[in-house]
């Protein structure tokens, strides 16, 4: 199972899904991170501008240090939202986190 996500999200296709939740247009891009997820490192988004919807399962937010395009929207866990808004590197992205029950439409 993957638990790090390192160089270039976008050559790893198995984070990649083809069906988009309600509202994420076609040319767009959708990662999707499952629970194994433990560490997001600085360079897994390198060269995916079009990356405008993060999903992560997890409950307990990964470690990040990546950078996010600050337009894209995070989905997470709906228990854990505020934990994600307060946690380390996480709580720089507060404004783009939000429930995933919003995404699912």
């Amino acid at each position: 199972m993957l638990s790090v996500i390192g160089r270039n999200a976008k050559d790893y296709a198995c984070l990649y899904t083809d069906t988009k939740p309600v509202g994420v247009s076609n040319g767009s891009m959708l990662v999707e991170m499952d629970t194994g997820i433990t560490s997001i490192q600085s360079n897994a988004f390198n060269y995916a501008n079009a990356l405008d919807t993060i999903i992560v399962r997890n409950t307990t937010p990964p470690f990040i240090s990546a950078k996010i395009n600050s337009t894209a929207k995070i989905y997470v866990p709906d228990e854990s939202v505020d934990a994600y808004k307060t946690t380390g590197n996480w709580s720089s992205k507060a404004s783009q986190i939000y429930p995933l029950s919003e995404c699912q439409g």
